[in-house]
């Protein structure tokens, strides 16, 4: 193990000779992965493997091995600190209140930013049901401030907002910016109904930039995730209309019939 050992301390020792950050933890990760193959019960590693999954922004993978530091030595502080973190980075307040509360070294300052993120999330949650938009800029923004950068529901609702305003150019940019998962992996970090939001509020995103074709195989995973939201369904159902009338209106209008494409075109949007 003590070869191990030093191929990490020589590693991390050259790692700012070079020039991929991404490369860098790629190679860490294949040594921290030799070493647990070597001593799979030392919990060190699983901690320090998950501090580099984080880094390469790989969250599931990193409470994988949060866990397991865990379960190998569960009086060590670091890694309950450290899930307790990634979960608050995923905007799952409770879970990162819960982790942080059953460390043998809470973090106090952590605590604190968890019960203010889920504060805001129930806000943006009740302004979200009476339509409040401007109630819920505001709380997302503090919650992205806060540190929450890795949450699609926190940017999600702040594009949301956003479009609803009408600030069409900020809705973009919020939108750019929000961590983007697979679907298997959102739905393993945040569940179908969460997922199936993330993915409304994509289509709209679609709509917006007159993407309608990606906005219906976005609105038709929403459905499946959530079959019986009514509001996964308007959104189905608008961005069948809107498809359907572009294909309309385009047939129309290379008949030259431009009067008929344009009221098509129009009755669409």
């Amino acid at each position: 193990m003590r070869k191990n050992s030093d191929e990490l301390v020589q590693f991390w020792s050259q790692r700012n000779n070079r020039v991929d950050p991404e490369e860098r933890f790629e190679e860490a990760l294949a040594l921290y992965d030799r070493a647990i193959v070597v001593n799979s019960k030392k919990a060190t590693y699983h901690c320090n493997k998950n501090a580099t999954l984080i880094s390469l922004g790989r969250f599931l993978q990193a409470i994988v091995e949060c866990e397991e530091a865990i379960r190998l030595e569960p009086s060590c502080g670091r890694p309950h600190n450290r899930l307790a973190t990634i979960y608050f980075r995923l905007g799952k307040a409770e879970k990162a209140l819960n982790c942080n509360e059953t460390s043998p070294c809470v973090d106090s300052i952590l605590a604190f930013q968890a019960q203010a993120l889920q504060n805001h999330l129930s806000r943006c949650t009740k302004a979200r049901k009476v339509k409040d938009w401007k109630v819920i800029l505001k709380e997302s923004q503090a919650t992205i401030s806060l540190g929450v950068d890795s949450a699609p529901l926190v940017y999600c609702l702040h594009t949301e907002a956003l479009l609803k305003l009408l600030r069409h150019q900020e809705t973009h940019a919020t939108y750019e910016k929000m961590p983007k998962f697979d679907l298997d992996y959102s739905n393993k970090l945040f569940g179908p109904v969460r997922s199936a939001y993330l993915l409304m509020i994509g289509t709209h995103i679609y709509l917006a930039a007159d993407m309608f074709e990606d906005a219906v195989t976005t609105s038709q995973q929403a459905s499946k995730l959530d079959p019986s939201s009514s509001e996964v369904n308007a959104v189905v159902r608008r961005a069948r209309a809107v498809a359907s009338a572009k294909m309309s209106g385009n047939l129309l209008f290379k008949a030259s019939k431009f009067t008929e494409a344009y009221v098509v075109y129009n009755e669409g949007l």
